[in-house]
């Protein structure tokens, strides 16, 4: 199967992982859970996150790769993704996180990840659908979280590292039914 990974994916563990994914689809919108062999990722797991979405306001983390863990320094596995965000911009991650359901999409970006050590480093983001399989409800988003540049930036949030930023440089991936018209959410979900 030749697989077109998006031009805009620029690392290449984000581009071996669109790969994957699309070949765990078939010819299918999405995969199934069942449908995912994590053996042909193994080299990736630890940079990637599995977060369970049953609307854009009820997501957590299943899973988080220890690669993650040890840049962020604590496991966020259990906590609810969207209150990781800043008070005043969980309503644009509830937005992005509810159009994964609303219309079957994927999402990529670039975000100031903070790590540990009190610093942050551009990261690239490559989140990608999986129907949780039987009758449970909503998607599994799996992430893949990959540092990009040339080494970190001062983090002058100190103090936050449970935060996670919302991303400025963000798009939806057409998996096939499209992408939601907007970016952001409009004002009224303000």
């Amino acid at each position: 199967m030749d697989v077109v990974v998006p031009d805009y994916v620029m690392t290449q563990p984000c581009r071996d992982f669109y790969v994957a994914w699309s070949s765990w689809r078939g010819d299918s919108l999405m995969p199934q859970r069942r449908d995912v062999r994590l053996e042909e990722i193994k080299p990736l797991l630890p940079s990637i996150m599995v977060l369970d979405a049953l609307s854009g306001s009820d997501v957590s983390f299943r899973l988080v790769g220890t690669k993650v863990v040890d840049r962020l320094g604590f496991d966020p596995a259990g906590m609810d993704y969207v209150n990781m965000a800043r008070p005043e911009e969980r309503h644009v991650r509830t937005y992005r996180l509810g159009q994964h359901l609303s219309q079957p999409c994927g999402s990529w970006f670039i975000v100031a990840h903070p790590y540990a050590n009190e610093v942050f480093a551009p990261t690239e983001c490559l989140v990608l659908p999986v129907r949780p399989g039987g009758d449970q409800p909503g998607l599994q988003l799996f992430a893949m979280s990959e540092h990009i540049g040339e080494g970190p930036l001062i983090w002058d949030a100190i103090g936050k590292a449970q935060e996670m930023p919302v991303a400025e440089e963000f798009r939806f991936v057409d998996i096939g039914a499209g992408v939601p018209a907007e970016k952001f959410p409009p004002d009224n979900l303000a």
